[in-house]
């Protein structure tokens, strides 16, 4: 049985502040700015029992506008943090996050800063919160949180009490519908006769003395926690991963695409060799029909053809294609690679030795995205920019009579990645791929 979408609401203490979970996330009408006529205009639409609601309004470097609604009846209580915009304000992006509390677990989804709508889940039975947890981490993620002990890999441990703490706002409120405009006439009436319209603006003035300490409370708040995070950014070295170490062996590929070549006919009757080629993961011979019927081709590799290969014609059945897999290899991992200077000279003595045609041409090798969570600027105004990574790259086609020693050359040149490799009609064979320097 699949666990309940949005889970159980639930009112969590931590220390001696309560924060509610389980609410319906609404992302509100941009083009009207009552935000909190909104909540009200969806308690009344929807009809359901839910009577409290929370704003998320715009704010500095924030355009997300939401609110979310939740029900006494279900054990929430006005007055309450909002325990999922708490975690969204006090840590922005796309992430999907999974904390242990006192009696379940929480799941929380923000994308876009935003709290996905059925994104604030409770779950009193740990079966029923890793099955929604493993459901919703299939899809893209900037970052993942979960508990050490589920062994999810990619995800790092986030304390709930590290989440939420000194977060205080914002607080649920109670959506007293059919009340309102009759309290509101009594208070202004009791206000008229007992002491003026005077007490009233008082009230609004210290009402709004209190929101605006509150924000600027919040925006040091949200200062000191990107200044903080950018100093742990740049006390740990960024690491950038080779773009190599995940490919495929390459000594591998060299072995496997010609030992596939040599399972392939290198005739059929009423047609003319076209070329063979390697790819990344099969290897393809190519017939032109010359004369004859189609099913010449079909009759005469019928019990010819290796386990694995397939046969594919042309859409105008002009020519035919023979396709091998190539077997699966593993990654090559960790690499060191050669200085740039070095490795060019290496390439070129041995086309010239061996009478190859070798083109070299320069890749661009752009600076890295700056990792989730680093701001865009340091904490002195200027930009914070990734450096390049220490390597660069260059891609290479050769040209060759013969491929002679060149495959067991370029199998042991650390950081090539090779893409492509050709026979042409007239027996020339051309082998393109990236090669990795040292800067």
């Amino acid at each position: 049985m699949d666990p309940s979408p949005i889970g159980t609401p639930k009112i969590l203490k931590i220390g001696s502040r309560k924060y509610a979970v389980g609410l319906r996330w609404v992302l509100a009408d941009t083009a009207n700015q009552n935000l909190r006529a909104q909540a009200l205009q969806e308690i009344r639409d929807t009809g359901g029992n839910a009577d409290l609601y929370v704003l998320r309004d715009a704010q500095p470097g924030r355009e997300v506008r939401q609110f979310g609604l939740g029900a006494r009846a279900d054990g929430l209580v006005s007055g309450a943090v909002a325990a999922a915009a708490a975690a969204a304000n006090n840590l922005p992006g796309t992430w999907l996050g999974a904390f242990a509390t006192d009696g379940g677990w929480w799941i929380v989804q923000v994308r876009d800063d935003a709290i996905v709508a059925d994104g604030d889940a409770f779950y009193e039975h740990e079966r029923e919160a890793i099955e929604r947890f493993d459901r919703e981490r299939r899809l893209d993620w900037t970052a993942i949180y979960a508990p050490s002990a589920w062994n999810i890999e990619g995800a790092r441990e986030l304390s709930i009490i590290d989440l939420l703490q000194d977060q205080r706002e914002p607080r649920l409120r109670l959506a007293n519908l059919s009340g309102t405009y009759l309290k509101v006439g009594l208070l202004l009436g009791l206000i008229a006769v007992g002491s003026g319209l005077g007490y009233t603006f008082w009230l609004d003035y210290q009402d709004r003395l209190a929101q605006e300490a509150a924000e600027r409370e919040r925006l040091e708040r949200e200062a000191r926690l990107r200044a903080a995070l950018l100093a742990r950014q740049q006390a740990q070295p960024i690491v950038i991963t080779a773009p190599w170490i995940e490919q495929p062996q390459h000594r591998l590929w060299f072995e496997h695409c010609q030992a596939a070549l040599a399972t392939i006919p290198f005739q059929i009757p009423g047609y003319q060799a076209a070329g063979r080629r390697c790819e990344s993961r099969s290897a393809h011979a190519t017939f032109r029909r010359a004369d004859g019927i189609i099913g010449w081709a079909e009759r005469y590799l019928e019990g010819r053809l290796t386990r694995g290969q397939r046969l594919t014609f042309s859409v105008d059945q002009t020519s035919v294609e023979i396709v091998t897999p190539l077997p699966p290899r593993p990654a090559r991992g960790e690499e060191g690679i050669h200085d740039d200077a070095t490795v060019r000279r290496f390439l070129i003595e041995h086309a010239h030795f061996s009478g190859a045609r070798l083109q070299i041409t320069q890749t661009r090798v752009d600076p890295p995205p700056r990792p989730p969570g680093v701001p865009e600027y340091r904490p002195d105004g200027t930009p914070f920019e990734m450096p390049l990574p220490p390597w660069g790259a260059f891609q290479i086609t050769l040209n060759v009579d013969r491929l002679g020693n060149w495959p067991t050359l370029l199998a042991n040149l650390p950081g090539f990645v090779p893409a492509h490799m050709s026979e042409t009609p007239e027996g020339r064979w051309i082998i393109q791929g990236d090669v990795y320097v040292r800067r």
